[in-house]
C-alpha cells in the first residue's frame, strides 16, 4: 500500500533503513536513499542485510541474505 502524500517526509538526504514490513522476493531498494531489510526471516524467509560502506546513493549490490 502507498504512502499516502501527506504521511511522507521529502526529501531524503541520508540513506535511510527501516523494517518491520515483512516484504518479499528480491531484495530491492525502495529508492537510491531508502532500504527495508525485512525480507520475513520470522515467517520462513530470508535474513536481510545491507551492507553500508558510507555512500550515498544506496546500492542493490550490497544487499546480503540467507535463509
Amino acid at each position: 500500500m502507498p504512502i499516502p502524500e501527506h504521511a511522507r517526509v521529502e526529501p531524503v538526504v541520508k540513506p535511510t533503513f527501516f523494517g518491520h514490513y515483512w516484504l518479499t522476493g528480491t531484495p530491492l531498494l525502495q529508492s537510491n536513499k531508502a532500504v527495508c531489510i525485512d525480507y520475513s526471516a520470522g515467517n520462513g524467509g530470508p535474513l536481510v542485510a545491507y551492507r553500508f560502506d558510507g555512500e550515498q546513493d544506496l546500492s542493490p549490490d550490497h544487499f546480503v541474505s540467507v535463509t
